[in-house]
């Protein structure tokens, strides 16, 4: 396998640290197999702040972790993979996929994460939410399996 530039979706990186998932060790699993062949990994602001948003509230993982706890996860998460941040190239990228493919409501977040990618040469997605990025025609999905 080539190494590539690859996005982590949020999901995964909930799925990987949420002990009470059954996916647990699937995305654990595909997180290493894809760094120990050479990839790099990607994760955006967004990502971590939507994995802020979801591990620490209730109804959203079986057990929501401690605000201390969620810090800690996202400063080991900044650690292992490189973090992307928007500027004007992604916000204009945001606008042109937003018009290209008629995106509305909160579908423009993934369109966010879309723009982030793309302006960062990035193509690739890991993601368990397949449905959120198939629309965009420059990503290729990736699934932990």
């Amino acid at each position: 396998m080539d190494a590539k530039s690859i996005f982590i979706d949020t999901n995964v990186l909930i799925y990987a640290n949420n002990r009470e998932s059954p996916l647990c060790e699937v995305a654990r699993g595909k997180l290493d197999e894809l760094a120990l062949s050479g990839n790099a990994l990607f994760v955006s602001n967004q990502v971590i702040r939507e994995y802020l948003v979801i591990m620490t509230r209730p109804g959203f993982v079986e057990k929501p972790i401690s605000s201390e706890s969620a810090i800690e996860d996202a400063k080991r998460i900044t650690k292992e993979f490189t973090l992307l941040f928007p500027d004007r190239n992604s916000l204009d990228k945001l606008m042109e996929l937003i018009l290209k493919y008629q995106i509305k409501g909160k579908r423009i977040h993934d369109a966010a994460i879309a723009s982030v990618m793309l302006t960062n040469g990035i193509t690739d997605i890991l993601t368990k939410n397949i449905d959120d990025f198939k629309s965009f025609q420059e990503i290729t999905h990736c699934c932990p399996k």
